[in-house]
Parts: C-alpha cells; sequence; structure tokens
C-alpha cells in the first residue's frame, strides 16, 4: 500500500487518494496475437490489436483531442477516469467533469474534485493540477442525489485554458449498457474536438426491454427494433450512425468515435468479427470516424474500421 493523503480546503471536496498502484499487465500489440477468452485461446486476424498495461496507449484513441465528450451508455464514467490516468502517466494534466450528472469521483478515479460553486473563480484548479496533474470539477453536489452537478459549457471553456486535456461526462444511462439519446440530450459544448459514443456489447443478445435499454421509445423509434426483440450487430450500427442516436449533438468540424465496451464479457470473439463486417457494410458517418472494441478492465482496444 502507498501513502495517503488527504486535501481538506473549505473550497473543495475532503478527497482521499492513494500514492501508489499494482504493476501493469504485460503488453503486446500487431496484427495477430494470441488472446484468452475464458480460458481459451484463438489467434485473432485482420485487426489492429493491442492488449495495454499503460492508460497512456489508451490514450492514443483520443490524441491529439484536447477537449473530448464521451456520450451514450455502457462504461462512460469508467472510460473519463481511464483516459484521465493516461494523461496523467503521459505528463499532461487533465480536468474531469460532467455537463449532467456524476457520483462524486471515488479516491481511485480522482484524487481531488473542486465546487465551482464554492469556488467560482477556480483559484484552487490550477495549484491542484500543478501538484497532482489531475482534477474533478463540478458545480455543486446534488443535496437529494449525492451525485456531482454538471457545468455549463462556458466554465468548461475556462477548464481548457487550466488543463491540457478536459474530459467531459456529457450524457446519463442509469446504468444501462445501451441507450438512446433524448430531445435534451447529450449535452455537448460546441467546440469539442472529439465525441466518443459508447455503447456496451453486454447489451447485444439482449432483449429490449426496460432493464437494458436507457430512453426505450427512442432507441426503437431509431433501430426499428419493437419491445422484447433481441438487440443485433445491426441495431449497434443504426444507432451509432443515426443523426438522432450516437450523432446528435456531434461537432462539426469533430472527431468521432463508436467505442464498444466491455470487450473482457464476450465469450468469444466471433461476435466482433460480426459486428465489425456490419459496419464495414455502413459508410462512415464523417471522415476520420473510427469503430473500437475495448475493455476498460482488461485493457484492450481492437480498431474495428478507421
Amino acid at each position: 500500500m502507498g501513502r495517503h493523503f488527504l486535501e481538506m480546503t473549505p473550497l473543495h471536496l475532503a478527497r482521499t487518494f492513494q500514492n501508489g498502484s499494482s504493476k501493469p499487465k504485460a503488453l503486446f500489440t500487431g496484427k495477430t496475437s494470441q488472446v484468452a477468452v475464458k480460458g481459451r485461446k484463438r489467434n485473432w486476424r485482420g485487426f489492429a490489436w493491442m492488449r495495454n498495461d499503460r492508460h497512456t496507449d489508451f490514450l492514443s484513441l483520443i490524441e491529439p483531442a484536447r477537449t473530448v465528450a464521451i456520450a451514450g451508455a455502457g462504461g462512460k464514467t469508467t472510460l473519463m477516469f481511464y483516459l484521465a490516468r493516461g494523461c496523467v502517466e503521459a505528463g499532461k494534466t487533465v480536468i474531469t467533469t460532467t455537463t449532467t450528472h456524476i457520483f462524486v469521483p471515488s479516491a481511485a478515479q480522482s484524487p481531488l474534485t473542486i465546487l465551482a460553486s464554492m469556488d467560482p473563480r477556480l483559484s484552487t484548479a490550477a495549484p491542484a493540477l500543478l501538484k497532482l496533474k489531475h482534477v474533478t470539477i463540478g458545480l455543486d453536489v446534488d443535496s437529494a442525489s449525492g451525485k456531482l452537478k454538471g457545468v455549463d459549457s462556458r466554465l468548461i471553456q475556462r477548464f481548457r485554458d487550466l488543463a491540457d486535456v478536459v474530459i467531459i461526462e456529457a450524457d446519463g444511462a442509469a446504468g444501462r449498457p445501451i441507450k438512446a439519446p433524448e430531445a435534451w440530450e447529450p449535452v455537448i459544448p460546441p467546440y469539442v474536438d472529439l465525441v466518443i459514443f459508447v455503447i456496451g456489447l453486454d447489451a447485444v443478445g439482449q432483449r429490449v426491454d426496460e432493464k437494458t435499454v436507457f430512453r426505450l421509445r427512442r432507441f426503437c423509434d431509431i433501430t426499428g427494433l419493437q419491445d422484447n426483440e433481441v438487440i443485433t450487430p445491426d441495431a449497434l450500427v443504426r444507432l451509432a450512425y443515426h443523426s438522432q442516436g450516437g450523432l446528435k449533438g456531434v461537432p462539426s468540424p469533430g472527431r468521432f468515435i463508436v467505442l464498444l465496451n466491455k470487450m473482457d464479457r464476450l465469450s468469444n470473439l466471433q461476435l466482433l468479427e460480426t459486428i465489425a463486417a456490419v459496419f464495414e457494410k455502413e459508410r462512415p458517418p464523417r471522415q476520420g470516424s473510427r469503430v473500437v472494441a475495448a475493455s476498460t478492465i482488461t485493457g484492450e482496444i481492437t480498431v474495428l474500421k478507421e
């Protein structure tokens, strides 16, 4: 165990964090790799594959973007803090924030949370970034839910003057693995360089119902599926590339990545081949778009389409 520190002032939430982490796992890259899937091994051919032992490898997905918004469902918060660790490991300063609501970060996720309502000049942010490299900034803590309230786009513009990278959770999904946005969602500032639309791979093969899908009616309208039908790879493409789905609110010009998360939960990797084939048939919505399967648990990334 590493040493623990406690940052406490009247201007921000007290947040304990640990200075130290477990050693990373082995790294291998290449067009063909041995991949263990639930105890079995197979050759994985045809895709650019990375097994990451460092969060900085994941960071290569977003570079050179300075302002990143994450929308969709199935691991947005985990991805945001995973990317933030990558920024720190690469020697960058990073602010994580939200335009909606998120749970107040744990010590493992962020070393410090600053409340803009208590520090409107953000006077604590610069010295904290100098020392910690990563801080989270929200407006306030909601007394009813205990969640961190989001900030508006004008305040986020100020964040860009303070940190090398700003990562925004711009959507809510109530813990479901897949969603379609409502009229007011996602809340993406117009100056964002990159939008990552997240879909949980654990939604594929599940039935269309309230337990799996957030904003069920909107999802059905966009994908053409009906209640209790099975969510297919084709439905992922229709959702991701729809102007009122994954592309909703994406600034132009701006990069767009579809990130299929929770790859570690697949019983076999043939599903990725199927999904890749479906995306391959569809024309990407804009130049520079990418489709990536990943796991923020194991650090695996597979580029399915670019």
